[in-house]
């Protein structure tokens, strides 16, 4: 880090701070919008969740690059001011990626607010609880001149194994099956639910049990836009769901079952029952 002056980094640095920071004061309803400042945006949730995420990943790879150099070229620095001027500064600047991690924190809660549970968002959320507390690692990183690279490692890799234990244990499809996700035309999306795996069983019976009123209420011979959506997602939910029983069946069912369902009268097991069990 010789070949960076002391005031290469102090001031183009410091200049980036301000320029994060003014952009975050004027973007302050757009990064932090409730649903009623949504409505404002011409937007989707969808894109306005997307963006948010792709802004921050591009902001934290460049400014963690950018903080490293910081810390790096700070230890080589004698204790004094400048020391602590990059210190200050390195500071400001990962305060500053954590701020944008809130604001994509915040339009992630706003979508699941809106739309529920899926996958997708659940494993958002836990992403960006990764990153907030990698961010934090950096942060003693450069607090604490002592605490090596090492042990930033061991952290990111205590804290990495922790995600992956979680989603061992957590039940992701039951989970979204009880929140029931919403589809953006603005019912229940069963056909979501219909694709997820045997967790989500408390879903399909929803399915099962609201599908004819809801397809009955749609018989109308001037349907809209919207219930011909509607209609379709119960559609293609059932015929989902008919394929995984059909599946199902033939995975567990008893050999004779399976036989005198699929094939009728035929006693013999056929090469397509052998391959898939």
């Amino acid at each position: 880090m010789k070949f960076f002056s002391f005031q290469d980094l102090s001031i183009s640095t410091t200049a980036l701070v301000g320029i994060l920071v003014v952009f975050i004061i004027i973007q302050v309803k757009y990064l932090f919008a409730s649903h009623a400042d949504f409505t404002t945006f011409n937007l989707t949730y969808s894109q306005y969740v997307r963006k948010g995420f792709f802004e921050l990943i591009i902001a934290t790879a460049i400014g963690i690059v950018i903080s490293y150099v910081l810390i790096l070229k700070s230890r080589i620095l004698p204790h004094g001011l400048k020391r602590l001027a990059l210190k200050t500064i390195n500071f400001g600047l990962i305060l500053g990626l954590l701020a944008l991690l809130a604001s994509a924190f915040k339009r992630n809660t706003l979508y699941i607010a809106a739309y529920q549970l899926t996958r997708t968002r659940i494993i958002g959320h836990a992403f960006l609880f990764w990153l907030a507390a990698a961010l934090v690692l950096f942060l003693f990183l450069n607090l604490i001149s002592k605490l090596k690279e090492k042990y930033f490692i061991f952290g990111l890799a205590i804290l990495t194994f922790s995600v992956t234990v979680f989603f061992n244990l957590y039940n992701m499809d039951q989970a979204i099956a009880a929140a029931l996700p919403t589809h953006i035309a603005g019912h229940q999306d069963f056909f979501y639910i219909a694709t997820l795996s045997e967790d989500a069983v408390i879903g399909w019976e929803k399915i099962v049990t609201d599908a004819k009123p809801l397809a009955s209420s749609l018989t109308k011979p001037d349907l809209s836009d919207q219930d011909k959506v509607q209609l379709a997602n119960i559609k293609l939910a059932l015929i989902s769901l008919q394929q995984k029983r059909d599946f199902l069946d033939k995975k567990y069912a008893q050999t004779d079952y399976v036989k005198t369902k699929f094939f009728g009268s035929d006693k013999s097991l056929p090469g397509k029952i052998l391959r898939e069990r």
